[in-house]
């Protein structure tokens, strides 16, 4: 499975997907259309047909509604409006022949005034042999070639957006063309309007809408929590028919140590929505900063990996519950994504460490933007989440009253950064997952607070078993309630890591979290302890040490 490619530098905050598959796979190089000037492809029987989407909402009404809808705290936040489209290789778009002979099929959508286009589609095949290229009018993106090996199982797929209100897909027929077909039937077009950032070249860290006083993780304020970032993600979720949010999550470990790809987030992120838009629902990783703050307009542009579709497991209402939801990717992540599967304690009381002194940190993607990290020193508490619409459980959520000023900023949740996680700062473990608060500026006041589901309640809270996150994380009923992070290397190596991740220690933590001595450590790299690690199954494999204590 392959990152997907993009052929030229323009790349977009949104890389949003609607189809169920695992990733986008492309396999690169450019629409053969290219080669030849406008004039001579008309000659030779180019005619590329135009569809203009009718556009029956006003965005400025949109906007206006969106932002009312966050500012009650716990609706995640919009970005994208699908608009309804029957579109077939049958029914819309012209066959031509290029002036070098090859046979292509093009269709030109048009959605007026929007920032950038996504494509889902119904039906999506292309025959061995056969290539889909899609950009933009202005030629600066493109996305493809789309191959048979893109196929996804149930033929449903979708696209990247693509900058401007103006995109064209190429079809390039094979050379010998057999009984296979290609089958493309689109079924939407994602008018993006709202919290979306186009860049064709960068000139600061500042790329989507967060506060200019956000912290990049990539800043050393993120350097003992290099591991946990890279289990964050940014996730595009399908909530109703029209509309697709931003919100935040993680993916976690689970105490067998299987490396099965749940993923927790907020319940209001999903609520109960059904199969079908959950697998049309995104998810990125690493999509973060390359550098911590950079003006001279050298900086990196912001990339991603990215995992199409999963089912939703357990879920604990807003109202009434402590707000959590787990949900279980559609397919495996893949080793190469470098993907952190994050620890997380689940004790019903605040750790110890926490309410001493050291404190939490929260790691999210506010207003779909790169990752960011926050931070407090001050001790939690329990509180019980009220909004507009909703009253949670009882003391089911943990508040955090303040976050600090760093050397680089002064970071908070805002809306996007729904269902992140909330870490122990002395342990590193998960403890809570974000609702909302009352932190809407960069001012460094006191009063600010946020308010997470507590781990503890999405464990074994609700009424019945069927809602218990510990159903899925410890299906054996071990009792086991601290769970340590880990990388997933697959049982055939040792992952690279910085010789900085690692400082010298005297305790060990295998895969499942069981604290080991010094016979489990099979060798010492430089800075890099390797570690046995005993499976659930009773495989054996090695990997970087997964936790360390003095």
């Amino acid at each position: 499975m392959k990152q997907t490619q993009l052929v030229f530098s323009l790349l977009l905050s949104l890389l949003f997907l609607c189809g169920t598959l695992s990733a986008q796979i492309s396999e690169g190089g450019t629409p053969p259309s290219f080669q030849y000037a406008k004039e001579s492809r008309l000659r030779h029987g180019e005619t590329i047909s135009r569809i203009v989407m009718p556009i029956d909402f006003d965005v400025q009404k949109l906007k206006a509604e969106d932002a009312a809808n966050e500012a009650l705290g716990d609706v995640p936040l919009n970005a994208v409006r699908i608009i309804p489209a029957d579109l077939t290789m049958e029914n819309s778009g012209e066959w031509s022949t290029l002036p070098n002979g090859q046979n292509v099929w093009q269709l030109t959508i048009e959605a007026p005034d929007a920032i950038a286009i996504t494509l889902c589609y119904r039906e999506f095949y292309i025959p061995q042999g056969g290539k889909l290229f899609i950009y933009n009018e202005a030629k600066t993106q493109v996305l493809g070639a789309y191959t048979s090996t893109a196929n996804p199982a149930n033929r449903g797929f979708a696209t990247e957006l693509v900058a401007g209100d103006v995109i064209t897909l190429e079809y390039v027929a094979p050379d010998e063309i057999g009984s296979d077909r290609p089958r493309i039937r689109i079924e939407g077009v994602g008018y993006g309007y709202n919290h979306i950032r186009v860049f064709s070249n960068v000139v600061s860290e500042k790329y989507g809408e967060s506060l200019d006083c956000q912290v990049n993780v990539v800043c050393s304020e993120g350097d003992e929590w290099r591991n946990q970032i890279n289990g964050v993600t940014r996730l595009m979720m399908r909530k109703t028919p029209t509309t697709y949010s931003w919100c935040s999550g993680a993916i976690v470990n689970n105490v067998r140590g299987d490396f099965k790809p749940y993923l927790l987030t907020a319940y209001h992120c999903v609520d109960e929505t059904d199969s079908y838009f959950m697998d049309q629902s995104q998810f990125y990783f690493h999509y973060e900063y390359a550098n911590c703050g950079d003006t001279s307009g050298t900086a990196s542009e912001p990339q991603s990996k990215t995992m199409i579709g999963a089912q939703l497991l357990v879920i604990s209402p807003t109202d009434g519950g402590s707000d959590g939801a787990l949900l279980l990717l559609n397919d495996h992540i893949p080793v190469e994504y470098d993907v952190y599967y994050n620890g997380f304690d689940v004790s019903a009381s605040p750790p110890a460490a926490t309410n001493a002194s050291g404190g939490t940190i929260g790691i999210h993607h506010p207003k779909g933007d790169v990752k960011k990290i926050s931070t407090s020193s001050s001790k939690i508490t329990s509180t019980t989440w009220k909004s507009t619409n909703n009253t949670g459980k009882a003391d089911a959520h943990w508040r955090i009253p303040n976050y600090v000023a760093t050397l680089h900023g002064y970071s908070f949740p805002e809306s996007g950064s729904s269902g992140s996680p909330l870490f122990d700062r002395n342990t590193g473990l998960i403890i809570g997952t974000l609702t909302g608060g009352n932190t809407s500026n960069c001012e460094t006041a006191s009063g600010r607070y946020s308010s997470y589901g507590k781990l503890a309640y999405h464990w074994n809270g609700s009424p019945g078993e069927s809602d218990w996150m510990k159903s899925y994380l410890d299906p054996d009923n071990t009792g086991v309630t601290i769970v340590q992070g880990t990388y997933d290397t697959d049982g055939t190596g040792i992952k690279p890591v910085d010789a900085n991740d690692v400082i010298v220690a005297t305790k060990y933590y295998n895969l499942l979290g069981q604290l080991v001595g010094a016979q489990n450590v099979v060798s010492l790299q430089t800075g890099v302890y390797i570690v046995k690690n005993i499976h659930a199954s009773g495989r054996v494999s090695t990997s970087k040490i997964l936790k360390i204590a003095q």
